[in-house]
């Protein structure tokens, strides 16, 4: 297995996610971005799903992204923010498809990266959950979801807002984190 990795910047284009601030698809991106330039500066290929703000299919991201396996190997990585109508919920979590041993893992990887490197704001660690989300059911590789954070919590929204390029680097530097685990702990 190489060390690649295909990012989706969820949402885009005519789907904004949660419409809250300048929409989730935008954190999402700015997210992606980061993640992608570290990946590639630490010797990893990466793709992404979109580089702007343009619509694509859950199919199409599926379908683009296991191309990209057939190629490079690797693994998917789906970059999301958070709503919920309980206005107080908080914090990073992952999801996996149930089955998917390596999926687990790396969503486990990148929650360790989240307990190691966001104790200091204060971030709520949610964990790694099942889930029958399709990015996650139609990718051939291991695949994990990330919620960043609920754009839905009023003070983490204006907090990001207000200093959204350290948060795309810091979110960036999460799931990197997770990513080097999870390739440290894989047989290649």
């Amino acid at each position: 297995m190489r060390k690649a990795v295909y990012i989706d910047a969820g949402h885009g284009g005519i789907d904004p996610g949660c419409p809250l601030g300048k929409t989730e698809k935008y954190y999402n991106l700015g997210v992606a971005r980061e993640l992608q330039k570290m990946l590639i500066s630490q010797g990893f290929e990466a793709e992404m799903s979109r580089h702007g703000d343009q619509s694509v299919s859950l199919k199409e991201r599926c379908q683009m992204a296991n191309a990209y396996f057939q190629g490079h190997g690797g693994i998917f990585v789906s970059i999301h923010h958070n709503a919920s109508p309980s206005s107080p919920a908080h914090g990073i979590e992952t999801f996996y498809h149930h089955g998917s041993a390596n999926g687990w893992k790396l969503a486990e990887n990148i929650i360790t990266g989240a307990r190691v490197s966001l104790w200091e704001y204060d971030h709520n660690i949610r964990g790694s959950k099942e889930g029958n989300l399709y990015v996650l059911k139609h990718t051939k590789a291991p695949a994990v979801l990330v919620e960043c954070e609920f754009l839905t919590h009023d003070q983490r929204r204006l907090w990001i807002e207000k200093h959204e390029q350290q948060w795309f680097r810091h979110m960036a530097k999460v799931i990197f984190d997770g990513i080097k685990l999870y390739y440290n702990n894989v047989k290649m």
